[in-house]
C-alpha cells in the first residue's frame, strides 16, 4: 500500500510572544490573507496603525497588495486608521492596480482626501484603473478645494422624491441594508428632492419611523432646510455648525441640486488637522505633514528648507557681534548677557506672533489693521520690558556688582522687548497681506530680527557706557 506523502510544513511559523508587526510580516510571507485579516481584527484599533507603520516598505506593499486581491474593501477600511498623508504614502507605494482597487472601495470623502495628497499624475493613474462611474464621481469631488464644503462632503446620502410615501421609503431602506454596512452613509436624515434632484426638504429618521402608513414625504419634510454651497470654506462651516446643532448639512449647487452632505464630525476633524499643521509649521516642518515612516531624504529636505534660511539670518546677527568686537574685548562679561536679552525678547515676540496668527484665523484682524496691532503690542512690550528690565538690573548688579553693567542690561531690555512684540504682532499681518504663509515664516523672521537688534542695542549701549567710563 502506497503511503500518502506528508504535507510540507509551512515555511514560517507564528510565535504568540513576538511583536504584532512581526506576526503580520510572517503572515504576509505565508500569503495567508484570511489568517492575516483574522489576526489584524484581534488587535486594538490603536495597535493596527502602529503595527502596520512598523513594517518595512516591502512588507507594507505586499500587505495591501495581498488584501487588494482578496478583500479590497477590508484593505480600504484599514486605510481609515491612518491620517490622510500617511494613507497617501501607502497608496503611492502600491502598484496602480492594487491602489485603484483599494481607493475604489473607500468612502467618497476619504477617497477624496487621499487623492488630494497625491500628485496629479499618480492620482490620474489610479483613477484610470477604477470603475468609470466611481472615477467620474472622484474627479467631481477633486474639483473642490480641500477645506470647503465640496471637499469635505460625502455623496452617500438618502435621497427620495417628494412624491414617495413613508412605506415606499422604509421598504427601500430595508432592501439596501447592506449598502449602509459597506458605506459611510449619512443615515440620520432623508433628503427630499424633485425629479431634477433639487433639494426641497429634509425628514429626520425619527419622524419617518413614527409617521403613519402611506403619508407622503412632502407632508413630513421640513421645507427650505439650511444648506451650504460647495465653495463654503471651513471657518464658515464651523460657524454654521456652532449656530445650528445639526449632525450634517446638505451641500447644493447654484441651482439647488443636492450634491452631498458635509458632516459636523468632518468639519471638526478638518479644524483639528489645520491646527496640527499650523503647529508643525511653526516648529519648522515645511508642509506640516512629516511622519517618521516617510523616506529619510524627503524628511531631510523638508527640514533643510527651513533651517538654511534660519542659518543665513543667524550669520547676519553674528556680523553685528563682530562689528562690536572691540567692545566685547573690553567688556567680555557682556557676552554672557547677550543670549539672555535676545532669548527673553525673542520669547516676547513669539507670544505676539501666536496672538496675531490666532486673530487672523478667527477673522478678528485684517492686513489693514497692522498699525493698530503695532500700537497695542508695543505698549505691552514696553510695560513688560520695564518690569523685566528692573528685575534684570537687580540680578546683574547682585551677581556682578557692577552698576554700569546692570544699567546696560536693564535699560536695553525695554527697547528690545518693545521691538520684539511690535515685530511679532505685525509680521504675520504683513505676510498675510503679501499672500505668504504666516504660520511658517513669522517665527523665524521675528526671532532672527529680534536677535540682531537685541545684540545691536545692548552692544551700542555698552560702547557708549565704556566711552563715558573711559572719558572718550
Amino acid at each position: 500500500m502506497t503511503q500518502m506523502p506528508t504535507p510540507a510544513p509551512e515555511p514560517t511559523t507564528i510565535d504568540d510572544a513576538m511583536p504584532s508587526w512581526e506576526t503580520i510580516g510572517r503572515l504576509i510571507d505565508l500569503e495567508a490573507p484570511e489568517r492575516l485579516r483574522a489576526y489584524i481584527d484581534l488587535l486594538p484599533a490603536g495597535d493596527v496603525t502602529y503595527s502596520i507603520s512598523r513594517l518595512d516598505e516591502d512588507h507594507r506593499i505586499r500587505l495591501f497588495s495581498l488584501l487588494s486581491q482578496s478583500d479590497a474593501e477590508y484593505a480600504a477600511s484599514l486605510m481609515e486608521h491612518f491620517e490622510d498623508e500617511a494613507a497617501a504614502d501607502i497608496i503611492e507605494e502600491l502598484p496602480p492596480e492594487a491602489a485603484a482597487a483599494i481607493v475604489e472601495e473607500m468612502d467618497s470623502d476619504d477617497r477624496t482626501d487621499v487623492l488630494y495628497e497625491l500628485d496629479e499624475a499618480e492620482a490620474e493613474a489610479i483613477l484610470g484603473r477604477m470603475d468609470p462611474e466611481e472615477a467620474e464621481e472622484a474627479r467631481e469631488h477633486l474639483q473642490y478645494e480641500p477645506d470647503t464644503a465640496g471637499g469635505l462632503m460625502i455623496s452617500e446620502v438618502l435621497m427620495y422624491r417628494q412624491t414617495q410615501d413613508v412605506d415606499q421609503v422604509i421598504a427601500d431602506l430595508r432592501s439596501r441594508a447592506e449598502d449602509f454596512d459597506e458605506n459611510d452613509y449619512e443615515s440620520r436624515y432623508v433628503y427630499v428632492v424633485d425629479e431634477n434632484e433639487r433639494l426641497h426638504g429634509v425628514v429626520t429618521m425619527r419622524t419617518l419611523l413614527l409617521a403613519r402608513h402611506g403619508k407622503p414625504l412632502s407632508q413630513l419634510m421640513l421645507p427650505e432646510p439650511v444648506t451650504v454651497k460647495s465653495d463654503a470654506y471651513l471657518d464658515f462651516l464651523e460657524d454654521l455648525f456652532d449656530r445650528y446643532r445639526f449632525h450634517a448639512i446638505p451641500v447644493v449647487d447654484d441651482d439647488g441640486v443636492l450634491l452631498g452632505v458635509v458632516k459636523h464630525i468632518a468639519v471638526e476633524e478638518a479644524l483639528g488637522e489645520r491646527t496640527e499643521e499650523t503647529l508643525l509649521k511653526i516648529s519648522g516642518i515645511i508642509g506640516g505633514g512629516e511622519l517618521r515612516s516617510m523616506p529619510t531624504l524627503p524628511r531631510m529636505l523638508g527640514r533643510l528648507m527651513f533651517l538654511l534660511p534660519v542659518m543665513l539670518m543667524g550669520l547676519v546677527s553674528a556680523t553685528v557681534i563682530a562689528f562690536f568686537k572691540g567692545t566685547v574685548a573690553d567688556l567680555p562679561i557682556i557676552a554672557a548677557f547677550l543670549p539672555i536679552v535676545a532669548g527673553l525678547s525673542g520669547s516676547s515676540g513669539t507670544q505676539a506672533v501666536g496672538v496675531s496668527i490666532r486673530e487672523l484665523a478667527m477673522g478678528l484682524i485684517k492686513p489693514s489693521d497692522y498699525l493698530r496691532v503695532l500700537s497695542k503690542e508695543v505698549r505691552v512690550g514696553v510695560l513688560n520690558g520695564c518690569v523685566l528690565g528692573a528685575v534684570l538690573f537687580v540680578i546683574v548688579y547682585a551677581w556682578q556688582g557692577e552698576a554700569y553693567l546692570a544699567g546696560i542690561i536693564g535699560v536695553a531690555f525695554p527697547f528690545t522687548s518693545a521691538l520684539a512684540t511690535g515685530l511679532g504682532g505685525t509680521i504675520p499681518v504683513l505676510l498675510n497681506w503679501a499672500g505668504m504663509d504666516a504660520a511658517t515664516a513669522s517665527g523665524p523672521i521675528t526671532t532672527t530680527i529680534t536677535d540682531l537688534c537685541s545684540f545691536f542695542i545692548v552692544l551700542t549701549l555698552a560702547t557708549m557706557m565704556l566711552a563715558h567710563v573711559h572719558g572718550v
